[in-house]
């Protein structure tokens, strides 16, 4: 027997999908074709953990434009 899924899309963004999964309690977070599973509080820090590296740009730095051909970009 095939096991089954509860899960449901609980948010979505231009690069990102984060999905819940109520019968292991996991968050699916899914960046293009790379997926993580994620228990709550290791998302509560890596939303910790990425706030403090937007902190810790260089001042200039522009953060506030993120479209789909900007984060399709590579930087190597």
């Amino acid at each position: 027997m095939s096991p089954t899924y509860n899960r449901r899309l609980i948010a979505r963004g231009l690069v990102a999908e984060v999905e819940y999964c109520s019968d292991c309690e996991v968050l699916h977070l899914h960046l293009g074709a790379f997926s993580l599973r994620l228990k709550p509080a290791v998302l509560h820090d890596l939303r910790d953990t990425l706030s403090r590296a937007l902190e810790n740009l260089p001042q200039g730095t522009d953060t506030t434009t993120v479209t789909a051909a900007a984060a399709a970009r590579n930087c190597h």
